[in-house]
């Protein structure tokens, strides 16, 4: 009898990645190899110290390997020292990598939103069709083009040129509860300013009980509300945005959509993510009830038109107790893999890492598969 292998279809299996190394990046290689060369030679020195000392002043026997040693330290790049020639913090590039985004500030907030923007089909879409009518958005839009050529340039550089210190400016310019200081901010504030200036509001009908449906236009994102105290599931929770108080559904299927999870206690900013262990991106499910899943499928009751299969393209993980402290981090799906994004460095992450970070996520942006 013949014996067929039975695996996964060919198109799911992630390729290992091409692995292009910067000119940035070799020359940080090569700093620690001199580096390393220098401190060797200074310690062979100070061992043959001794017999120096005989042939030359015990002074000069003892300072001879401390030159060697000392510019070795110096040369050494780290992630706490630039060294001299500043080349430390230059994280390995990867063929196909998201760019990593540099903070002048606390702004990991701000960070965190752009890659789910700037990396979602739905943040795409907007930036490409934006109208003239919403000029104030033009500074974020000639940012996100900036970032889409260097994406695609693939120079081997790994960060882009894009800063978040300048658009907190210009964000704290068009609406001044964005402060330009180093206040922690909201994520998601930033994507509902952006989404009330341009009114691309999710395509929803309403119907209240006894009420005559009507077009739902001010839900920019599906939005998990969660009572305090009462642990409820992300499907429980996820159903009752279509089906609470009042009746909603998609009219047609949207090319992608934003999903938030509300995980603050009532009048706090503190978090009620209460984990049974370590963080979650160390492999360790939260005790939180809210896990988004990696795939979603509408209901007929849910959208009334179109496709109704969705897939994780990009999410947002909040490290800390509160919102108004710890750091947020971005996960990224490019070129079929996934990306961690964790301010200006980007790492490669597997799919079952990816997985279960996307438990704890506090917003997910879903695309049409």
């Amino acid at each position: 009898m013949e014996i067929h292998a039975v695996g996964a279809p060919a198109s799911l299996i992630p390729l290992a990645p091409e692995r292009s190394l910067s000119k940035t990046t070799l020359k940080t290689h090569a700093l620690v190899v001199l580096s390393y060369l220098l401190i060797g030679i200074g310690i062979a020195l100070a061992c043959a110290s001794a017999y120096m000392a005989t042939m030359m002043s015990p002074m000069l026997a003892m300072a001879t390997p401390v030159a060697p040693i000392a510019l070795g330290i110096l040369l050494k790049p780290s992630k706490t020292s630039d060294g001299i020639f500043s080349t430390s913090k230059a994280p390995v590039y990867i063929k196909g990598q998201p760019l990593g985004i540099r903070n002048k500030r606390n702004d990991c907030w701000l960070n965190s939103a752009l890659q789910v923007f700037f990396h979602s089909s739905s943040g795409k879409a907007l930036m490409e069709n934006l109208s003239v009518r919403n000029y104030s958005l033009f500074p974020l839009r000639s940012a996100f083009r900036r970032y889409q050529t260097e994406l695609a340039d693939e120079s081997g550089r790994p960060t882009t040129s894009v800063n978040t210190a300048q658009l907190r400016i210009w964000l704290n310019k068009i609406a001044p509860k964005f402060s330009v200081n180093d206040s922690q901010e909201d994520p998601m504030d930033f994507f509902r300013e952006i989404i009330k200036r341009t009114k691309t509001y999710l395509p929803l009908t309403e119907q209240l009980k006894g009420k005559k449906a009507t077009p739902c236009n001010n839900a920019p994102f599906i939005s998990l509300l969660s009572e305090y105290g009462k642990n409820k599931s992300f499907n429980a929770l996820f159903d009752e945005f279509f089906h609470g108080a009042e009746r909603r559904w998609f009219r047609e299927a949207p090319k992608g959509f934003l999903v938030e999870a509300y995980r603050t206690a009532p009048d706090e900013r503190q978090s009620k993510k209460e984990r049974n262990g370590v963080d979650p991106i160390k492999g360790i499910q939260s005790g939180d009830p809210i896990e988004f899943p990696f795939n979603l499928e509408l209901t007929e009751s849910q959208c009334s038109k179109g496709p109704r299969r969705y897939s994780a393209g990009a999410f947002i993980i909040h490290h800390g107790a509160g919102t108004e402290s710890g750091h947020y981090t971005a996960y990224v799906h490019r070129n079929g893999l996934w990306w961690h994004a964790k301010d200006h460095e980007v790492t490669q992450v597997s799919y079952g890492q990816a997985k279960i970070a996307i438990r704890d996520a506090l917003v997910v942006h879903y695309a049409q598969n």
